[in-house]
């Protein structure tokens, strides 16, 4: 039976007995047993009350003799969401080089950092009206520290969540104790880390690969400029931290970074998603709501995915890049937004121009500063690094000390990953959690991983035999015979590209082919026929 049970019980008894007709009841049961449960009917259900705040101490307390690893902060979160019946909970500091976001980070939620609230105010509970949308600010103090809660969107009970806002303020001002024992213990657990601590600061790009030193050196000198920038790579290669690397150098860096995937939206609603709408504007509209164009004033907005945004909407988004103004939906009003602008795309938005699924004049405006970004298995040399340091992330977070067989990175060099960088951390996620024993074997690979072919991914077939040392001279014709083969058949295919090129030139006319070729016409014929181009469909 838990506390709110039991005092659930106490009220039923006290309520039934005061029902009946104290003649009947003897003089010592009025006196020793009715009479304190009536006078102490008001602190009963103020205890009755307290029963969410004493499940919660319950919970959380234990997590003062832990090691503050990731899962402790989350743990801590999900309670205090749990308890304050809010949608969410952000814990800031004061410091001295001003508001710190404790948890949880603005990293793992992409959420940008509330507004430090007014400290003129003497009251530690503070309401915030933000666009409609109802805050509150918790304040907690200690001797050397000074903490805020922000808590948004709460349920449909307010009261309720009014009311556990002043449990905590009144009786929980040990929060500040437990999230600096927190801090301190993860900072610690950072600098022993034994494998590759170096890696484990916040470093959130890695790479020594000329092509990534390169498009990262292109990074530093876009960020200098407010000048649209087009990020191309594919999925999993890691574009959005390269456009947050963009704003956290730029001028813009104190203001907000607003990200917003075009291909995860439905169609009909990313008008609304990106410039807002107003009160009534359509069915279920109940509020007026800020677009992320609106938010972004000032900051970085990052279009992921700008390939699969609707045509329909492409014509809106380039006024906007034109004019820095917008309209919400079922508006009027002109709305200005200074906003940098940085789309990214795993398509080839060339190609769907062609293809009239993407709109050439929003192509060229946003296609001022492109950098594009290789994929991991053209990375040559990054794999291993990257493959330590998330080794050396998540067996620490799962507080884990391992081993890992060398022939696991070996392996790992020569797997293609076609889901790049997120394809690694995820795989190595799962091994440092699922791995039995205290050494990581290749066996703790994935089955249908090393069932696939894991050959060295090459960049041209010829490749091939960079390596390859004959032993003999029956090798050595072996191999050249291979590479004559290859090689003719790459011959031909450039022979038929370059007859397929000056016939369209000279629109399917074989003779003027031919002069355009510089080439005698009877041989011309020959290469048509060896190229298997059927020569009675031309005219000549």
């Amino acid at each position: 039976m838990d506390f709110g049970d039991f005092f659930s019980r106490i009220e039923l008894l006290t309520n039934s007995l005061g029902l009946l007709d104290r003649n009947l009841l003897p003089a010592s049961f009025q006196e020793d047993v009715l009479n304190p449960l009536i006078a102490n009917k008001e602190r009963l259900s103020m205890l009755k009350e307290m029963d969410p705040y004493f499940s919660l101490l319950k919970d959380i307390l234990p997590l003062s003799e832990t090691n503050g690893a990731w899962s402790d902060w989350e743990f801590l979160h999900r309670k205090l969401l749990a308890f304050l019946q809010v949608e969410s909970v952000v814990v800031m500091k004061k410091t001295a080089n001003g508001p710190f976001r404790v948890f949880p980070r603005s990293y793992e939620t992409g959420e940008a950092d509330p507004e430090w609230p007014n400290e003129n105010s003497d009251e530690t509970i503070l309401i915030h009206t933000d666009h409609d949308q109802l805050n509150y600010y918790l304040k907690f103090e200690s001797s050397n520290d000074t903490y805020w809660f922000l808590t948004g969107h709460p349920g449909l009970d307010i009261y309720q969540t009014q009311r556990k806002l002043a449990l905590l303020s009144e009786y929980a001002q040990w929060l500040p104790s437990l999230f600096n024992h927190l801090q301190e213990k993860q900072r610690r657990s950072s600098e022993e880390a034994t494998i590759t601590p170096k890696l484990i600061k916040d470093q959130t790009i890695l790479g020594n690969a000329p092509s990534f030193i390169e498009a990262l050196a292109a990074t530093e000198k876009a960020s200098e400029s407010d000048a649209p920038i087009y990020l191309n790579g594919e999925s999993g290669t890691g574009k959005e931290l390269f456009a947050r690397r963009i704003h956290n150098q730029s001028n813009r860096k104190d203001k907000h970074f607003v990200a917003i995937n075009c291909a995860a939206i439905p169609h009909e609603l990313i008008e609304s998603e990106l410039f807002g709408h107003e009160k009534g504007a359509f069915t279920g509209a109940y509020y007026r709501k800020i677009g992320k164009a609106e938010i972004a004033n000032g900051g970085t907005l990052f279009l992921d995915e700008v390939g699969e945004m609707p045509l329909a909407f492409q014509a809106k988004l380039l006024r906007f890049l034109q004019e820095k103004c917008f309209t919400r939906v079922g508006g009027n009003n002109a709305i200005e937004s200074d906003a940098r602008i940085i789309v990214a795309t795993h398509r080839d938005l060339n190609q769907d121009v062609k293809d009239g699924s993407f709109r050439e004049d929003l192509y060229y405006r946003i296609n001022v500063i492109p950098i594009h970004i290789p994929p991991l298995r053209k990375r040559h040399g990054d794999i291993r690094l990257l493959a330590h340091h998330f080794f050396a992330k998540y067996l620490q977070q799962h507080r884990k000390a391992k081993e890992i067989e060398p022939e696991v990175f070996d392996f790992l060099e020569d797997y293609p990953f076609p889901g790049n960088v997120r394809e690694l951390e995820n795989l190595i996620h799962r091994v440092a959690v699922m791995a039995k024993g205290n050494v990581i074997k290749l066996s703790d690979l994935p089955i249908d991983m090393k069932s696939r072919e894991t050959k060295k991914y090459t960049l041209h077939p010829f490749e091939g035999f960079d390596r390859v040392i004959p032993q003999s001279r029956e090798d050595l014709q072996v191999y050249r015979e291979k590479v004559e083969q290859l090689a003719g058949s790459y011959v031909r295919d450039l022979e038929r590209r370059f007859l397929f090129q000056v016939l369209n030139q000279a629109d399917g006319k074989v003779r003027r082919a031919a002069e355009l070729a510089g080439i005698n016409r009877t041989l011309f014929y020959k290469l048509l026929k060896r190229a298997g181009i059927d020569i009675s469909q031309l005219g000549t």
